[in-house]
């Protein structure tokens, strides 16, 4: 069966007639763009150009410290803030012992005994 040169994509006729593999094909594909991000050309909220610059530039070593010198910073704070609670705590707890003392072996009021039997009901004596 005769087929059409022309339709058959291998024949030299079909890619002279489509342009397939002449020099100026292969000068398009290589003019493509890339295009930049205007956030590095021009900043946005919040951030200046110089500051985006520093952020990208700095070295994960120095992103690391920074990190270890806030958590030691917040840790200590909880330290002491832990110690004031304890101290206060401490405090406290002196007093409620003093008041303690006065009051008898017992550690507090005189406690009455609970029913043994639900109310109105005389208990078997």
């Amino acid at each position: 069966m005769k087929r059409n040169p022309r339709k058959l994509n291998w024949t030299m006729f079909y890619r002279r007639l489509r342009k397939k593999g002449t020099q100026e094909d292969q000068l398009k594909k290589a003019k493509k763009r890339v295009v930049t991000s205007s956030a590095i050309t021009r900043g946005f909220q919040g951030l200046s150009i110089d500051q985006l610059k520093a952020k990208k530039e700095e070295t994960p070593e120095r992103r690391k410290a920074a990190r270890e010198a806030d958590v030691r910073q917040i840790k200590e704070k909880k330290k002491e803030e832990a110690k004031k609670k304890k101290d206060q705590n401490a405090g406290k707890a002196a007093a409620g012992k003093a008041a303690a003392g006065k009051m008898g072996k017992a550690g507090g009021a005189q406690i009455k005994p609970a029913r043994t039997s639900a109310p109105g009901k005389q208990s078997a004596r």
